[in-house]
C-alpha cells in the first residue's frame, strides 16, 4: 500500500515573500516500505493547475529563480536517499510555464501543458500536449509513445500544428536562417528508440515530416512562390561506432509564378528531390558521402529565372536566362553526388549527371544576331565542369529588309565548360541549309568578323549551301568582337555569283568555302559565263604589313570556239577546237594587284592570212597586268609563242586605261620587226569610234 503525499494550492515564494509559482494540486506516491527505511522511493507523480514561472540568466542557467540575478541559490542538504527506480506515472494537467529569459532578452510561454508518461520496459510511453505561444504565434505540440508487446522497443510520434518559421526569426540569433522560411509548416516526427538489455530510449529510427502551405521560400537568392509541399527525412542510427548514419530525404513542392493571381491555378513548377546522406556522426560529422536528384517535370524558360538562384553556376544562369526568353522544358533530371572528409565545410561535388529537353525556344545564341526560333533541345550534364546542349532542329531567321528568309539548323550544339574559370568557355556549333545569299548575308554580320570588314567581290549571290559553323566565346553577356572565334564550312551547289572575271558571272557551280576570323578560302568549278572553269579563292583577314597578300584567286578554264559563239565573242571561222585558260591573280593590303594571263593554245587550230597552226602543235600567250585600288595601272609581258609565231610587247597605260601597245619584237613566218598600235578613247553615246591606228617597221 502506497504512502500518497496530496498538497493543494501551493505556493513557491522568493525570500522576500514574493509569489513567483503557484500549483494547484500536488499528489506524490511513495513506496511505504521504503519509506520505513529513509529511501523516498517514488511511484507516482500527479501535478495539476501548475502556474511555475521560471528564469534563466548567464550564471544559473534555467531555474526557478529564486535567488536574486547573478546569484546562485542556497544550497540543500543531503536530505533523504531519493530513488525513481519504482516510478510508474507523471501526470500532468492544466499547466502554464514562464520563462524570462535574460540571455536572449524575451518571455517564453507555455500553455495548457499535459502530460501522462508511464515505464514500459526500459522505455517511457504516454501522452503529451503543449500549447506555445511564439511571438504571437500559437502552435500545440502533440506526443504520443507506444511500446511493444515484447518490450523490445518504444516508438514516440510527436506532431505540431503550422507556425511560420520566418516570425520565429527575430526571437534568437540562431533562428535567423528561419526568415527564408515565409509560410505555415506543419511539423511531425516519429522516433523508434531501442528498450533492450544496456539500453534507455536509444534512437535507432526516426523520420521528420513537414508538411508546406502557401508563401514563400528564399533558396539563396531566388524567392520562390510556394502552393504548397511536403518534406519527409527519415534516419538510420548505427549499432556501432563504426557505422554511419544513413539520411533518407524526399521533398515535393507546387510552386507558384510571380505573376500568378491569388487564388488561381498555379502555373509555377513542380518540384520532385530525393537524397540519401551517410554520416560518420549524427552530431559531429566529418567524413559525408551524399547523392542527390531532382526532377522538374515541366517548366517555362521565361519564368526560370525566378526559380534558378543567382549564385549556382552564375555564369550559366546569367547568359541562359538572358539569351533563351522563351520555349518550354520538359522532363528536367538532375543527380549529383557530393563528398567531404573533413566536416560540413569541406562537402563538395564530386559529379553530376541528367538533363532536360527543351521545345520551341528561342534563342539569342549571339545578339543582335537574330535568334534561333522554332528551336528544340537537349541538355546534359557531362560531370560538373560542362554541359552540352545538342540542337536537332532550329530555324534561324536572316534579317533582310522586304523578305523573311529563313535558314534551317540542324545537328546543332553548344557546350558550356570550364566551371571554375573566371568566364566559362561556350562552344556553338551549327548546321545551316538555305539559300547561299541568305547564309553570306547571315556570314556579314559585324558580330562574326568575317565577311564585314573583307565584304566578297561578288555580286547576286544565290543557290544551295550546306553550312557547319562553329562559334566560340565566352559565357558572358557583355562578349567584345575580339573575344569571339568563328569557324565556318560550307559546301554549295548550284551556285551563281554575279561578278567573279571581267564583269562574267560564275553559274551551275559546285564550292566548298571554308572561313574564320583568320580567313576565307573558296574552291570549287563551275561555268564563266559559258566557259566551263576550275576556281580557288582565298581571303587574308589578318594585319600584316603593306605587301602583304590579302586576296588571291586561281582560275582554269577550257575554252572552246563553241563557247566563245555563247558569250558573243566571234573568234572567226578561221580558229577551231579549245584553249586552256589559267587566270591568276594577287592582291597587297596597299592596294596594288595583279592578274596574270595564260592561254595554252596547243588544242587550237588556227588558219589566218599571217599565222597558222594545226590542233596538236604546241603554242601558247601570257600577259600580265597590274592594278591599283582596283583601277588599271600597267599591262607588260605581253608574250605569244608558237610555230613560226613570236611576239613581246607591253601596253602604255594613263588615266586607268591601256592608251596604245608597244609591240618591241614580233616574228610570224618571215616577217618580223616592231611595232605600235593606238588604242582610242571609247566614244561618246551616239558617235562613231575613232579608228585604232597601227605602225610597224
Amino acid at each position: 500500500m502506497p504512502f500518497v503525499l496530496r498538497l493543494a494550492d501551493v505556493s513557491i515564494r522568493r525570500t522576500g515573500g514574493e509569489v513567483v509559482d503557484r500549483i494547484a494540486g500536488l499528489a506524490v506516491s511513495l513506496d511505504a516500505a521504503a519509506l520505513l527505511h529513509g529511501v523516498l522511493a517514488v511511484e507516482e507523480i500527479r501535478v495539476s493547475g501548475a502556474r511555475l514561472a521560471l528564469r534563466r540568466d548567464d550564471r544559473n542557467g534555467l531555474g526557478l529563480g529564486l535567488a536574486p540575478v547573478g546569484q546562485k541559490p542556497p544550497g540543500g542538504s543531503s536530505g533523504p536517499v531519493l530513488r525513481w527506480d519504482r516510478l510508474r506515472r507523471v501526470a500532468v494537467s492544466d499547466a502554464q510555464v514562464s520563462v524570462h529569459d535574460l540571455v536572449a532578452g524575451r518571455d517564453w510561454i507555455l500553455r495548457d501543458v499535459s502530460l501522462d508518461a508511464r515505464p514500459q520496459g526500459r522505455g517511457i510511453v504516454g501522452q503529451l500536449a503543449i500549447a506555445m505561444l511564439l511571438d504571437g504565434q500559437r502552435a500545440t505540440l502533440r506526443g504520443t509513445g507506444t511500446g511493444s508487446p515484447d518490450n523490445s522497443d518504444v516508438s514516440w510520434h510527436l506532431s505540431m500544428d503550422p507556425l511560420v518559421p520566418a516570425r520565429l526569426a527575430g526571437a534568437l540569433p540562431v533562428l535567423a536562417p528561419l526568415r527564408a522560411v515565409a509560410l505555415p509548416v506543419s511539423l511531425g516526427l516519429d522516433v523508434d528508440f531501442a528498450n533492450g538489455p544496456g539500453q534507455f530510449m536509444d534512437p535507432v529510427q526516426a523520420t521528420a515530416t513537414a508538411a508546406l502551405g502557401a508563401g514563400t521560400l528564399q533558396a539563396g537568392s531566388a524567392l520562390l512562390h510556394v502552393e504548397n509541399g511536403r518534406l519527409r527525412i527519415e534516419a538510420s542510427l548505427p549499432d556501432g561506432p563504426d557505422q554511419m548514419v544513413t539520411l533518407r530525404a524526399q521533398t515535393d513542392l507546387r510552386l507558384r509564378a510571380a505573376q500568378d493571381a491569388p487564388g488561381a491555378v498555379p502555373t509555377g513548377p513542380e518540384l520532385h528531390a530525393h537524397g540519401r546522406m551517410l554520416l560518420d556522426s549524427l552530431l559531429d560529422a566529418r567524413r559525408i558521402r551524399a547523392t542527390v536528384d531532382a526532377d522538374i517535370p515541366r517548366i517555362n524558360f521565361d519564368t526560370l529565372a525566378q526559380y534558378w538562384p543567382a549564385e549556382a553556376a552564375a555564369d550559366a544562369r546569367r547568359w541562359i536566362t538572358a539569351n533563351i526568353t522563351a520555349g518550354e522544358v520538359t522532363g528536367l533530371h538532375v543527380e549529383t553526388r557530393l563528398s567531404g572528409n573533413d566536416g560540413w565545410g569541406s562537402l563538395a561535388e564530386t559529379d553530376r549527371s541528367g538533363g532536360f529537353d527543351a521545345d520551341n525556344l528561342t534563342l539569342w545564341w549571339l545578339r543582335p544576331i537574330p535568334p534561333l526560333v522554332d528551336m528544340r533541345a537537349h541538355l546534359a550534364f557531362q560531370g560538373t565542369d560542362a554541359v552540352l546542349v545538342t540542337v536537332p532542329h532550329a530555324v534561324l531567321p536572316v534579317g533582310i529588309p522586304g523578305r523573311s528568309p529563313v535558314l534551317a539548323v540542324s545537328d546543332g550544339a553548344m557546350r558550356i565548360g570550364g566551371r571554375n574559370a573566371s568566364h566559362q568557355p561556350a562552344t556553338i556549333r551549327l548546321h545551316l541549309s538555305g539559300d547561299l545569299g541568305d547564309l553570306l548575308h547571315e556570314l556579314a554580320n559585324p558580330r562574326l568578323r568575317l565577311l564585314s570588314r573583307h565584304p566578297v567581290p561578288f555580286t547576286d549571290p544565290s543557290g544551295h549551301s550546306e553550312t557547319s559553323v562553329t562559334v566560340a566565346l565566352p559565357l558572358d553577356n557583355d562578349v567584345s568582337i575580339e573575344q569571339v572565334q568563328v569557324q565556318a564550312r560550307s559546301v554549295m551547289n548550284d551556285v551563281h555569283l554575279g561578278n567573279v572575271v571581267s564583269g562574267r558571272a560564275l553559274d551551275r557551280a559546285g564550292l566548298v568555302v571554308s572561313a574564320d576570323t583568320d580567313g576565307l578560302s573558296l574552291d570549287g568549278s563551275g561555268l564563266v559565263g559559258a566557259i566551263p572553269a576550275r576556281l580557288h579563292y582565298a581571303m587574308d583577314f589578318r594585319a600584316g604589313p603593306p605587301d602583304q597578300l590579302v586576296e588571291q584567286a586561281h582560275v582554269q578554264a577550257s575554252v572552246t570556239t563553241a563557247a566563245l559563239h555563247r558569250e558573243g565573242l566571234d573568234p572567226s571561222g578561221n580558229v577551231s577546237g579549245s584553249a586552256g585558260l589559267v587566270v591568276d591573280y594577287a592582291a597587297r593590303r596597299d592596294g596594288q594587284a595583279a592578274v596574270s594571263l595564260g592561254l595554252d593554245m596547243t588544242g587550237l587550230g588556227i588558219a589566218t592570212a599571217v599565222w597558222n597552226k594545226p590542233a596538236g602543235i604546241p603554242a601558247e600567250a601570257s600577259a600580265r597586268i597590274a592594278l591599283l585600288h582596283g583601277h588599271l595601272s600597267a599591262i607588260d609581258a605581253l608574250h605569244a609563242h608558237g610555230p613560226g609565231l613570236t611576239v613581246d610587247a607591253r601596253a602604255a597605260v594613263a588615266g586607268g586605261r591601256a592608251r596604245e601597245v608597244v609591240v618591241g619584237h614580233f616574228a610570224v613566218g618571215r616577217s618580223s620587226g616592231q611595232g605600235r598600235i593606238e588604242l582610242p578613247a571609247a566614244a561618246a553615246p551616239g558617235r562613231p569610234a575613232a579608228p585604232i591606228r597601227v605602225s610597224a617597221s
